[in-house]
């Protein structure tokens, strides 16, 4: 019996260390991630930044944590966003706004993601919202250069 029951705290005691080793390497993967993401509790209050999202929302993590979600988007679409969250269970590159610390208003493509806890209970939501700046005036100079080459197109077809 006593074998028995040394193999048993040996194997929880593996399991314990195990478990504690993922828990450290899912902690560092959050923080060292460049990508900006954050941890939205069921009720709207931000409860975890990173260091990504700290760079484009320029806040740093005690000034956004606890606060709600609003605080960086407007209530409407945070509202709406984590209703379809909630209930599809993940949102992928939905296109929002961000205000950043300065108030200056962020083009983001959001991404979410349900989180749950051991008993499978929702207890809020991953948020990543990606900068999409650069790529939404490389899209306006597109759409620029395209209507000037219609226009000169328009001009040549004038001339025949």
């Amino acid at each position: 019996m006593d074998d028995n029951k040394e193999k048993a705290e040996d194997k929880e005691s593996y399991l314990t260390d195990d478990l504690a080793s993922l828990e450290s390497y899912i902690h560092d993967l959050f923080y060292f991630s460049s990508l900006p993401l954050c941890f939205v509790s069921n009720i709207g209050v931000l409860l975890e930044a990173n260091p990504g999202f700290e760079e484009l929302s320029q806040y740093k993590s005690f000034e956004v944590v606890g606060e709600p979600v609003e605080k960086l988007f407007s209530k409407k679409m945070i509202d709406k966003l984590a209703k379809d969250t909630f209930k599809r269970r993940a949102v992928r590159g939905r296109e929002l706004k961000l205000v950043n610390k300065k108030g200056k208003l962020i083009p983001v493509q959001v991404f979410t993601k349900v989180r749950e806890n051991e008993e499978g209970d929702v207890v809020g939501y991953f948020l990543t919202p990606l900068d999409v700046t650069k790529m939404k005036a490389k899209e306006e100079k597109m759409k620029k250069t395209i209507k000037e080459l219609k226009e000169k197109l328009k001009g040549c077809r004038k001339k025949k």
